[in-house]
């Protein structure tokens, strides 16, 4: 018998995964529902039947890597209990802000290092504090 993380896994590599993801990055328009950066995730807000089936989209978000992080884990790198998890879904069921893009001056962006633990946990407390946005 299959563990539950086998069974989401092998769902994430399916076809029918591959196309619900597709229809809600194009929805959101490619942009992240929390900071308006460029989306390449899309977040469940819920795992209920019809969402994971994709006959329900309202509950999937498009998502950027380090929002990501910040809706899944709490500023202690645990994960967050499912009371918070559906608190951090309504307030991703806006529409997408827009990023009004400045003209870069100077040399150009390194690109950002992978975030550890630390930063994990600076962006959960962003995220509490209500500066996500």
């Amino acid at each position: 018998m299959q563990s539950i993380a086998q069974r989401y896994s092998d769902y994430l590599k399916s076809p029918q995964w591959r196309r619900i993801r597709r229809l809600v990055l194009r929805r959101d328009r490619g942009r992240c529902r929390s900071c308006g950066r460029r989306a390449w995730q899309v977040h469940h807000g819920s795992y209920a039947p019809e969402v994971m089936e994709g006959r329900d989209l309202s509950k999937l978000f498009a998502i950027c890597g380090t929002c990501h992080l910040a809706a899944t884990f709490t500023v202690t790198g645990a994960r967050r209990p499912a009371s918070e998890v559906l608190e951090m879904a309504a307030a991703l069921n806006e529409p997408a802000p827009r990023i009004v893009k400045a003209k870069r001056v100077g040399k150009p962006k390194t690109r950002r290092p992978k975030l550890d633990i630390e930063g994990i946990r600076a962006l959960s407390q962003r995220y509490a504090e209500g500066r996500m946005r």
